[in-house]
């Protein structure tokens, strides 16, 4: 199968979960425009809670961890970025417990992800417009 990866883009239908999209899509009624409006506030929320996670593990706050990783994994998984979601997940399961010894390591690879799912977002917004 030839898929769509490039180092520069993510097909988007490569990379999220196709059953979510459909799912998203139905509650949408298909409207492309107010799916246009929720890729736009997914990418502007997404930057925003990603800096918030990374300043909340350089200050090594648990509290701020779980809160902006929770907010990240439900956002996410509700657009189909089902693999940056579960990274999301096991960091505000770090910050409720309090431990988050780990979470500089973990942080590399949802930086990674969240890379993957703003490329595939924007390939989504692209195949819209």
């Amino acid at each position: 199968m030839e898929g769509h990866f490039s180092t520069d883009t993510i097909y988007y239908k490569d990379y999220l979960d196709s059953e979510s999209l459909e799912t998203l899509i139905d509650l949408m009624d298909g409207d492309e425009e107010i799916l246009l409006d929720l890729i736009e506030t997914s990418l502007d929320s997404n930057a925003d809670l990603l800096a918030s996670l990374i300043e909340s593990v350089e200050n090594q706050d648990a509290n701020g961890v779980r809160e902006a990783a929770h907010s990240l994994k439900s956002s996410n998984g509700q657009v189909g970025a089902t693999a940056f979601a579960d990274l999301c997940l096991a960091m505000e399961m770090m910050g409720k417990e309090g431990d988050i010894t780990s979470a500089p390591d973990l942080l590399e690879r949802v930086k990674v992800e969240a890379d993957k799912v703003e490329k595939a977002l924007n390939s989504w917004k692209n195949e819209l417009s």
